[in-house]
């Protein structure tokens, strides 16, 4: 299976998983570290499951083992924020502001990894730094604390995704894709255990259909668009590449959001803003 192939999976698994933490921030939002909490106790098992069958090594130094222990704590960071950020901003402008996430992939990725750009992908990348501007202009000039509240915590968590892209390409060099699914996820479990532990009494959530269903759901489809992202990092060799392919999941969750969710605030620039992504990001490839 190519990389291209896992990336396109992607596509429809991170459309579905925005619109279903769209769905849960706004239903379900004093349940945050519950439901990511949730997601890891689904999310491991399967990774652990992968990880044998795939029959890979599982050797890895003490070294890489306490990087990754240390770093797995930013991940449950990253799924908490995204879902705060999920309950006041729409999941069309939610997967716009996330084309700032190459950007700071393809910066880290340059100075770890040593990936560089051309001047055509150079100017790419900031083709789409405006086209993210440009979207996320109205919602900064809102006077809504609320909003503003939630575009602070969108932005935390792109920021901390792009640097956390270019640390999982880097592990995936140094152990294999099986190790990196038995340790570094077990550890971003280990972690989202402590830090939702308090809110283990909200298990009784789950025997409320409404909740329950969309909660195994997001549960399920994150896992695999784990599964997908990773495997595509390990095939293409280029955090930077993939990171910014990722970024046409944009255009398919607003059209998504535009039907399902009926987001239809500001849509016009929201389209704007993703065929200018989309414009960058084909420079970014040339």
């Amino acid at each position: 299976m190519t990389w291209q192939t896992l990336l396109f999976v992607y596509f429809i698994l991170a459309t579905t998983s925005y619109l279903l933490r769209r769905k849960l921030g706004t239903v379900a939002p004093k349940y945050n570290r519950f439901v990511n909490w949730f997601f890891f106790g689904l999310h491991y098992p399967i990774g652990v499951i992968v990880a044998i069958a795939l029959h890979q090594s599982l050797h890895i130094s003490l070294q890489d083992l306490v990087i990754i222990a240390a770093a797995g704590l930013v991940f449950p960071f990253i799924n908490i924020a995204q879902y705060r950020a999920s309950k006041d901003v729409d999941a069309g402008l939610f997967t716009l502001l996330n084309n700032f996430t190459p950007i700071i992939t393809i910066t880290t990725a340059w100075i770890l990894l040593h990936e560089g750009l051309t001047s055509k992908q150079f100017i790419g990348a900031v083709i789409i730094i405006a086209a993210t501007f440009l979207v996320s202009l109205p919602g900064f000039l809102s006077r809504s604390k609320s909003r503003a509240s939630g575009l602070l915590f969108a932005f935390l968590s792109i920021l901390m995704l792009g640097v956390a892209t270019t640390f999982e390409r880097l592990m995936l060099t140094r152990i294999s894709f099986s190790a990196y699914l038995l340790y570094a996820w077990g550890f971003q479990t280990f972690w989202m255990t402590i830090i939702a532990w308090p809110q283990r009494k909200h298990i009784k959530i789950l025997t409320k259909a409404k909740l329950r269903r969309p909660i195994i759901a997001f549960g399920i489809v994150n896992t695999a668009k784990g599964l997908c992202w990773l495997g595509a990092l390990r095939l293409s060799g280029n955090a930077s590449l993939v990171s910014a392919f990722g970024s046409f999941t944009a255009v398919l969750v607003i059209l998504a959001a535009y039907f399902i969710l009926r987001e239809r605030d500001h849509l016009a620039l929201k389209l704007a803003a993703a065929l200018v992504g989309a414009a960058g990001l084909t420079l970014l490839y040339s």
